[in-house]
C-alpha cells in the first residue's frame, strides 16, 4: 500500500461525512417513500444528466454492470441497454419501486433490484463494470471502495462532487441570515482519489462539464418554503430577508425562479489489469 505524506485520507471523509445528517440516517433512506422518489423523479433535467453520465461509461453487450446506489434508474436504463444484465443496488424502497415501474414501461428486462447499502450488500460474484454515481453514502470510504474493487472484473466509474456544492454555498449564505451555524462540507472527489491511490489503485479523474442541477420554482414563496425547510429555517422572521436574497441569486424566467447549479462535478475510473 502506498502511504501519500502521512495524512488519513479515510479520517478526513468521516469527519466531513459524519456531519452530514442525512447520510448518516439510514433508516430514513431506506424508508423514503415512493411519492417522494417519484417527486425526485419527476426533474426532466436529472434524466438528461443521468444519459450524459452513462454515455461515458464503456459498457460491451456480452458485459454485466453492478451499479451501486442507483435510485429511480437515472443512469441504470441507460447502462442496462448496453449491457447483458445490470443489478441495481439501492437503499431506499421508494427509488426501486420507481425503478421498477419504470423498467417495467420501458419493457427493461435485464435488471435485478436489491434493496441494500453497498455495505451490507453480500457481493456473490464479480461483475465486468462498477458504477456508483453520485451514491458515495458511507463513513467508511476506504471499505466502500475496497469492496467496489473487489466486485470489479474489468472497468469501474465513480462521479463525485470535485468542487464546492451550490447547496454548501447556500446554506453558508442563509446561515449568515439566521446566524445560524452552516452546514458541513460534503467530501470530495479528491479523498477518494488519494484512498485509491495509497490502495496502489491508478485512477483516471476527468471533470464532467455538462453535469448541473438546477433547482426551478413556480414562484418566490415555494423558494422561500423549499429554502426554509431545507437548511430548517422555523420562524417567519427572516422571510424577508431571504426574500431579498431569493431575489438577487435566483434566475427569473417565464415566471420561475431558478437557483442554478454552479457544483463541479467528476468521474473517476480505473481498470483491473
Amino acid at each position: 500500500m502506498i502511504k501519500s505524506f502521512s495524512v488519513d485520507y479515510n479520517t478526513l471523509w468521516q469527519n466531513s461525512y459524519s456531519s452530514l445528517s442525512l447520510n448518516n440516517d439510514r433508516e430514513g433512506i431506506k424508508n423514503i417513500s415512493k411519492k417522494e422518489a417519484e417527486a425526485y423523479a419527476a426533474f426532466p433535467n436529472i434524466w438528461e444528466d443521468g444519459r450524459v453520465r452513462a454515455a461515458g461509461i464503456r459498457v460491451l453487450p456480452d458485459e454485466t454492470v453492478l451499479e451501486i446506489g442507483a435510485g429511480p434508474g437515472i443512469v441504470s436504463f441507460e447502462l442496462a441497454a448496453k449491457a447483458k444484465s445490470l443489478t441495481a443496488v439501492e437503499p431506499a424502497a421508494g427509488m426501486l419501486q420507481v425503478l421498477s415501474d419504470e423498467a417495467n414501461k420501458r419493457g427493461i428486462t435485464n435488471i435485478e433490484t436489491v434493496q441494500a447499502f453497498w455495505e451490507d450488500y453480500e457481493v456473490k460474484t464479480q461483475y465486468d463494470v462498477v458504477v456508483a454515481s453520485l451514491s458515495l453514502i458511507t463513513k467508511d470510504i476506504t471499505g466502500f471502495l475496497a469492496k467496489m474493487n473487489a466486485a470489479c472484473r474489468k472497468r469501474a466509474y465513480i462521479h463525485w462532487f470535485a468542487s464546492e456544492t451550490s447547496w454548501e454555498k447556500q446554506a453558508r449564505d442563509i446561515a449568515e441570515i439566521t446566524g445560524e451555524k452552516s452546514y458541513a462540507s460534503v467530501p470530495k472527489i479528491n479523498i477518494v482519489f488519494n484512498i485509491l491511490y495509497e490502495m496502489n489503485i491508478l485512477s483516471e479523474i476527468r471533470i464532467l462539464k455538462t453535469t448541473s442541477f438546477d433547482r426551478i420554482f413556480d414562484s418566490k414563496e415555494d423558494a422561500l418554503t423549499s429554502l426554509k425547510k431545507v437548511y430548517a429555517v422555523k420562524t417567519d422572521r427572516y422571510d424577508s430577508a431571504i426574500f431579498k436574497y431569493i431575489e438577487k441569486n435566483y434566475i427569473q424566467k417565464n415566471g420561475l425562479y431558478i437557483y442554478p447549479d454552479t457544483t463541479r462535478f467528476a468521474e473517476i475510473v480505473w481498470e483491473k489489469e
